[in-house]
């Protein structure tokens, strides 16, 4: 067995004690760092579900515009295949 004196005891574990708190800086700012990462992403979810509230109905008026507009130019164009005007028919 070696002997140490007090001092050197003393100075390693002072220093072992700096490693330590070294290393929870380390850790601390790593963890802050996926801290930052998930907020980041949670917040770009929220965003991207508020987007998909708000334009929802908006695209749903553009489809039904859309599937309005196609089937009043299939009624003009069957009113015209049969020689009717479209006032006429209604």
């Amino acid at each position: 067995m070696v002997d140490h004196t007090s001092e050197e005891l003393l100075h390693n574990i002072q220093s072992d004690h700096e490693e330590l708190q070294f290393m929870h800086q380390v850790f601390a700012e790593i963890l802050g760092g996926i801290v930052e990462q998930a907020q980041e992403v949670y917040v770009r979810e929220e965003i991207a579900k508020g987007m998909a509230e708000v334009a929802t109905p908006g695209w749903d008026y553009l489809v039904g515009f859309n599937v309005r507009a196609a089937a009043e130019e299939e009624a003009a164009a069957e009113y015209a295949y049969w020689g009717l005007a479209g006032d006429e028919y209604y």
